[in-house]
């Protein structure tokens, strides 16, 4: 869908078959879209954003209002995708680029049109969305009050922004781990939030765009704009981030590393444009080379300022030598991984040799495209694309067979389920797993699975299932209370270690506990924020960091109590 989308939308922006092909296809192969393979929530609501951009332009043309019926009926579907952050990032990008195209843009030989245009438009985009989405939107507005995501701090607002040093990932996208079977090393658990890799191909192209035609398209500088602003945002700013958390909605969502997605469409746009470009002769052969060298020469200064942070890297993994501060909180992680990491960033190894070939590559065939327009190079094109973005990805996830999701009734656990009267149960995926499977258990084996990742997490559930603010915890399924509220059976699980924990946990309803507020403390590392009897005469701390070392609570000790 992202793909097919992306070529109607260069379709209508009249840059021909071949382009839109490929613009589709780096569309569809973008870090941001390839990254979030584990979040079909984030696909759902990611894939409607060309052709929301292009039922906006049709209207711009036409001045039909139906056509900005459809593009509010493409943003209502997106909202119904039910990743509000994305359809949130998508509704900002969509109205700047309304606004340039009704106000800015003289691409199609007219400036944009009066206020009155824009302003209807954006009402019937608007109206339409909200009818569509009515059902989401207002079940979670009505919910508001009793989501533990109402409100988030500024800590965890800013939680996942992109370390200024992942921006080498654009040209090398193992250069922290993460490919070839090696774990991430560097801010670990938010790799695939970082993953921004999209080939050597769309930079290039991107480049010659941004420089060729930056005096002749005015849509090529608002792409550019586009691209840097998000990038900005990706990286969580502070003093920036304190401003946006200030802004209703917007400071609903953590991860501001998912800006990436806005980067990889404006790069996706920009290659298009360059493509054309290239293909089409609209500029003189003399400016042609001009901006093929420059986009070349960048690119290429950053692809060997990123091999080279690469093999500082491997300087540091190889013994004696230390990685100093470099790695910050990681260095421990870094330190156990060195081995592998000296050889894993070798640079006759995939990790560094394939950027390189792929880069020599494809400056080649776009200076050929540029001297003989032959099909043989389009085709070697995209040949190279496709095998450039595909090679370092497909080490990223483990892809399993996926056969059997074909024929159900040959695995026994889903024939047992099936079995089962569907109306009193329902299965939760407690590791992680499994947890990636809930949508597929659901929606191929027509399965009653909860959502087990949810931004909307009710304050009911972490009251009665300890779950932190991001709807995560490591003890929830062993806790009664929840699985009755959620009316959950029967667990999930493919780890031995948590399947015996559940054999041993009791059967029988909790005991009631009661709250132990603790008074101030002058010890500056004790942060407690509460105390309650889970069990008769055992006292549980609840703290931030949930470790406590050293606790003094002025309570009567008793013989029989245990501490």
């Amino acid at each position: 869908m992202a793909a097919f989308f992306f070529y109607l939308y260069v379709r209508n922006l009249r840059l021909g078959d071949y382009t839109a092909y490929v613009g589709g296809l780096l569309f569809m192969c973008s870090g941001s879209l390839l990254g979030h393979k584990g979040h079909q929530a984030l696909l759902g609501a990611s894939v409607w954003l060309p052709l929301l951009l292009l039922f906006i332009d049709r209207y711009l043309r036409t001045r039909l209002i139906r056509e900005a019926a459809f593009a509010g009926g493409v943003l209502g579907m997106s909202l119904l995708g039910g990743y509000p952050q994305t359809a949130t990032y998508m509704t900002i990008l969509a109205t700047a680029y309304f606004s340039f195209r009704c106000f800015g843009s003289d691409d199609d030989g007219q400036r944009g049109g009066r206020v009155s245009v824009w302003a209807a438009g954006l009402a019937a985009i608007c109206v339409i969305s909200v009818l569509i989405a009515s059902l989401q939107l207002f079940a979670v507005a009505e919910l508001i009050p009793t989501i533990t995501r109402e409100k988030i701090s500024l800590h965890m607002f800013n939680q996942d922004s992109l370390p200024i040093a992942y921006v080498g990932a654009f040209l090398v996208p193992g250069i922290f781990g993460g490919t070839s079977g090696l774990g991430s090393y560097y801010r670990s658990a938010s790799f695939i939030e970082f993953y921004s890799y999209m080939g050597q191909s769309a930079l290039l192209l991107a480049a010659f765009a941004a420089v060729g035609l930056w005096n002749k398209n005015l849509i090529v500088r608002f792409w550019v704009f586009t691209g840097l602003i998000a990038g900005i945002l990706c990286l969580g700013l502070h003093p920036i981030q304190r401003l946006l958390h200030l802004v209703p909605v917007y400071n609903l969502f953590r991860a501001p590393a998912r800006h990436l997605y806005e980067v990889d469409f404006a790069i996706s746009v920009l290659a298009v444009y360059g493509l054309h470009a290239l293909l089409n002769k609209t500029l003189q052969r003399r400016q042609v080379l001009w901006a093929l060298r420059l986009g070349v020469l960048a690119v290429g200064t950053f692809l060997m300022a990123a091999v080279c942070a690469t093999q500082y890297i491997r300087f540091l993994a190889a013994p004696p030598a230390g990685a100093a501060s470099f790695f910050g909180d990681n260095i421990q992680q870094f330190t156990l991984m060195a081995p592998s990491i000296y050889a894993y960033l070798a640079a006759w190894r995939p990790t560094v040799l394939f950027p390189m070939i792929f880069f020599v590559c494809s400056a080649c065939l776009l200076w050929q495209m540029n001297r003989r327009n032959r099909t043989v190079w389009k085709i070697l094109l995209s040949v190279v694309m496709v095998f450039d973005i595909w090679l370092p990805y497909r080490t990223v996830y483990a892809n399993p067979e996926t056969t059997p999701l074909l024929h159900p009734n040959s695995d026994s656990d889903i024939a047992y389920l099936n079995a089962l009267d569907r109306t009193h149960y329902r299965i939760y995926p407690i590791d992680p797993a499994t947890g990636y499977l809930y949508p597929m258990m659901n929606q191929i084996h027509d399965l009653p699975a909860i959502n087990d990742y949810s931004p909307f997490w009710d304050k009911r559930y972490q009251s009665v299932g300890e779950f932190d603010l991001n709807g995560e915890s490591e003890t929830a399924y062993m806790t009664t209370k929840l699985m009755n509220e959620l009316g959950v059976r029967y667990l999930i699980t493919n780890r031995e270690t948590i399947a015996s924990q559940l054999r041993n946990v009791s059967q029988s309803t909790d005991p009631p506990a009661s709250a132990l507020p603790i008074p101030d403390q002058n010890c500056a590392a004790l942060r407690c924020e509460d105390a309650s009897f889970s069990e008769p005469g055992i006292i549980s701390l609840q703290s931030q960091a949930g470790q406590v070392a050293i606790v003094q609570i002025p309570v009567e000790f008793t013989s029989d109590t245990l501490y």
